[in-house]
């Protein structure tokens, strides 16, 4: 057993304790549905050889490995289950389909001398339990000499790619099959280095193409955060400047634009002491209805000492677009327009306001009913942003182009580095796997509006969902990331994802 002691900046504690029984129930031991198998490398065991850059991906082809020459083989299998560990089979046949390989092993971390010229296909077998999940890839062995492989021979045992991606392809193509629901209604974008790799549109609910920008909802803070990093590289601004320094009339000289940026402020989420008002639900608010708002209720906005603890709240990026809106004399809207949407191209993407109403795409709830537009829905900052899934590949873009590193650093740098956890950067959300990969992303909700906004700097890799019928279950499209490095997202819990 492990006792569990949390203790926060008041000293208020909470203990709990974490049993485990033990044992190997097989009955529970089943194939991971995404079939993933993590660092999964085949690299030569001599120093002086050049080493394959990517993991190895089920169904692919590798190329440029010598005739006996040794490499070692590794990677590892996450059964599902209770206390279930995978058991290994690798084969390894030649191009005549003649067995030169073959073991067992608890441990997948095999030397293997490709004996003979041209395809060899490797079989790798994970027992978890009583249940076979297999992986299988081709290697070409060559002489140094040769330079271009023939085309491989056609099998149907072993599948095939028509391309380089398609491998890829496929592998995302399954997680998606697995983990979207029947009823999705929306648009899916997974890019490398600003390729598309794998795109997706659903048409269920109503017409849905790669020109329908929909309401990302809280990924338009990421938005609001590079704008006020924009004015500060531009040195409009100072991340300690108080927020009263641009806000006329605003009461807590304490407060720094830095606490909205990482939700430090103390201020109470605008939709609950707007809800517990008695504020006249006929009239659409926005902004400025808004701060005159907070000006009138303090007593109900700044619940919290300032810097004294996270609490995640809309507020704080709503008056960020105000201070977006003091600094450049100009509106939110106007601003992101001339910084990020018309220098990027992205064309389809736009702020709604009460003068674009009819480009608003429907949202629905689960039972098919359209949402009405309600009083809290024009402000902007911390929502408001409505883009494609192929916009937000050109923002994934613009942030590795239009901004200093040392500002993208600023931008995603957390107070907090629990590994397998999520935590709140500027505008941003953080995760640091177990063996120190780095993912940045953003999650949005808004009426039946639910997006996901995923970047891996590492491997230069975007996700982008996005859907307008009420499905928290794209979360567990985060398992696409497990393609592209040992993030471990499809066999360990995140917390507060």
């Amino acid at each position: 057993c492990v006792q569990l002691t949390l203790t926060d900046k008041k000293c208020k504690t909470c203990v709990t304790k974490i049993c485990y029984n033990g044992g190997d129930d097989n009955n529970d031991c089943n194939c991971n549905p995404s079939a993933v198998w993590n660092s999964l490398y085949l690299v030569p065991v001599k120093p002086g050889i050049a080493k394959p850059k990517n993991l190895i991906l089920c169904g692919s082809t590798l190329t440029d490995y010598n005739l006996n020459t040794a490499y070692k083989l590794s990677g590892m299998y996450s059964c599902q289950g209770k206390a279930c560990t995978a058991q290994y089979e690798i084969v390894v046949q030649d191009q005549q389909t003649h067995i030169v390989y073959t073991r067992k092993t608890t441990v997948l971390n095999e030397t293997i001398t490709f004996p003979g010229f041209g395809y060899h296909t490797v079989i790798l077998t994970a027992y978890c339990g009583k249940k076979k999940c297999v992986c299988t890839f081709k290697v070409f062995v060559t002489k140094k000499d040769v330079e271009d492989p023939p085309p491989p021979p056609v099998s149907t045992d072993t599948p095939t790619g028509t391309g380089t991606d398609t491998p890829i392809k496929n592998a995302i193509d399954s997680i998606v099959s697995k983990e979207l629901p029947p009823n999705f209604n929306g648009g899916i974008l997974v890019s490398r280095n600003d390729s598309v790799l794998y795109e997706k549109y659903v048409n269920v609910k109503d017409t849905v193409n790669s020109h329908t920008a929909f309401d990302i909802a809280s990924i338009t803070k990421t938005f609001t955060s590079m704008a006020i990093l924009k004015l500060m590289e531009t040195g409009k601004l100072k991340l300690e400047d108080p927020v009263s320094k641009y806000l006329q009339g605003f009461p807590k000289n304490n407060i720094t634009l830095k606490m909205l940026l990482t939700h430090t402020s103390g201020i109470e989420d605008y939709l609950k002491f707007m809800d517990e008002s008695t504020y006249d639900r006929n009239k659409i608010m926005n902004n400025a209805d808004l701060f005159k708002f907070i000006l009138s209720n303090p007593t109900k906005v700044f619940v919290k000492d300032a810097g004294s603890a996270f609490d995640y709240s809309n507020t704080n990026f709503a008056l960020l677009a105000l201070v977006i809106e003091s600094i450049t004399s100009t509106s939110y809207k106007a601003y992101m327009e001339t910084a990020f949407f018309k220098p990027l191209k992205m064309d389809d993407t736009y702020i709604l306001g009460s003068d674009n109403l009819e480009k608003r795409k429907t949202t629905y709830y689960k039972s098919g009913k359209a949402y009405p537009l309600r009083y809290l829905d024009l402000i902007n900052g911390d929502k408001c942003v409505y883009t494609t899934v192929q916009d937000l590949r050109k923002w994934d873009k613009g942030l590795r182009t239009i901004f200093s590193k040392s500002t993208l650093d600023l931008a995603y740098s957390s107070t907090s580095s629990i590994p397998m956890s999520s935590n709140y950067a500027l505008g941003w959300k953080t995760i640091k796997t177990t063996n120190g990969l780095t993912v940045w992303y953003h999650l949005g909700w808004w009426a039946g509006n639910r997006s996901m906004f995923i970047r891996l700097p590492k491997s230069n890799v975007m996700i982008a969902v996005m859907s307008n019928n009420n499905h928290t279950s794209i979360a567990e499209l985060r398992k696409i990331c497990d393609l592209f490095g040992d993030y471990k997202f499809s066999s360990m819990p995140i917390a507060n994802f």
